[in-house]
């Protein structure tokens, strides 16, 4: 009648020897790894800009202070708000991330601390 395809089935050790034969194979063609590098330090950050006005109080909080830098213009400019990140327990008005490239750009900023 018809013809019966058997299609045989990998046993544990074939499988085995299989996955032994692809790791040798493949840690054979992998270069060995070079030394590491020792890690370069961080250039440090440059100094903020003093601020045009400092610790300057919005409420009666001894941290409800925010420091201004206005840039200096004919006209008006824009300003940007930034509130820092750190779920009320960690961070501070100084950490204003590109600060420079934003007074740069011509755009004054308020940086504050809350409670």
């Amino acid at each position: 009648m018809g013809s019966t395809i058997r299609i045989m089935r990998p046993t544990y050790l074939t499988l085995c020897v299989l996955c032994a034969l692809s790791g040798a194979l493949t840690a054979a063609d992998t270069p060995a790894k070079a030394p590491a590098k020792p890690k370069a330090e961080k250039p440090k950050a440059a100094p903020l800009p003093k601020p045009t006005f400092a610790n300057v109080a919005y409420g009666t909080h001894e941290r409800q202070v925010l420091d201004f830098w206005k840039v200096e213009s004919d006209k008006p400019t824009p300003l940007l708000f930034y509130i820092h990140g750190g779920g009320w327990m960690a961070g501070d008005k100084a950490k204003v991330g590109a600060l420079q490239k934003m007074l740069d750009a011509g755009i004054s900023v308020v940086s504050i601390n809350y409670r």
